[in-house]
């Protein structure tokens, strides 16, 4: 059950994280083309959320085994 909570907690500091350089990335003025950083956001958000999914799932499975 702790580490599970642990898991939870690191899991929502990192999307906190994520989200707040999303937030940044989005608050600056863009002086080359969007599309671009659009990109990169969009895969550092899908990067984060793809480990973050992979620690609840490992999290999940631990706790099920006996």
């Amino acid at each position: 059950m702790i580490g599970q909570e642990l898991a939870r907690e690191r899991l929502s500091l990192d999307l906190a994280r994520e989200k707040a350089a999303y937030l940044q990335e989005k608050q600056k003025p863009q002086k080359r083309d969007g599309s671009v950083t659009a990109a990169a956001v969009g895969a550092s958000l899908g990067a984060g959320l793809g480990i973050v999914m992979a620690v609840i799932m490992g999290a999940a499975s631990a706790l099920r085994k006996p």
